[in-house]
């Protein structure tokens, strides 16, 4: 029984086992990127001396998408001032342009009849009416829905501003300040 148990003692056991692996996996989370072609600089710069009717000369922007993802874009904006945006309609075309920033002679509007008003206009009506933030800005649109951007996109835009024709005798060294802004979002 001694023998037994010392020899048991001394019993290897043998081990099986396989092994396989999948290298190199990696994951990169997608991008939501737009940019515009102004450089810094304003459409309208120091534009003074308003009387009532009278439009701004046009200001061109080019607005690019280079995200991964699709995305939506709405245009709103952020004003400043003393109270002159509530008599400031806006209107906004969209179209192709050859120019550079703020070059807008070679503009041509889509010709879409986005909104109902005429070829290319995507807004028209008081600068406070645009929207200050993305769920409440303007929409970019295509000929029933919004539009979908992808990567590599990229559209003109045309502004005029104008002090409604009649403003009320308040209104006289009122100022007001601008700033546009395209946010692009993945939904």
């Amino acid at each position: 029984m001694v023998v037994v148990a010392a020899a048991s003692g001394t019993i290897a056991y043998a081990t099986y086992s396989s092994i396989t692996s999948n290298p190199g996996d990696s994951f990169a989370a997608g991008s939501v990127t737009i940019t515009d072609n102004d450089g810094g600089s304003a459409m309208f710069n120091n534009v003074t001396g308003l009387q009532g009717g009278q439009l701004t000369s046009a200001g061109c922007i080019k607005v690019t998408y280079d995200g991964t993802l699709s995305a939506n874009v709405h245009l709103y904006a952020t004003v400043g001032g003393t109270g002159l945006d509530s008599y400031l309609s806006v209107l906004i075309y969209r179209g192709t342009n050859s120019g550079g920033f703020n070059s807008c002679t070679t503009w041509t509007s889509d010709s879409t009849n986005y909104i109902g008003l005429g070829a290319g206009i995507i807004k028209y009506g008081t600068l406070s009416s645009l929207g200050t933030s993305y769920a409440t800005g303007l929409v970019d649109p295509i000929s029933s829905s919004p539009e979908t951007w992808t990567a590599g996109e990229s559209h003109w835009y045309q502004f005029y501003l104008q002090l409604q024709s009649n403003p009320l005798p308040s209104v006289e060294g009122l100022n007001a300040t601008i700033t546009f802004t395209w946010e692009s979002q993945n939904t």
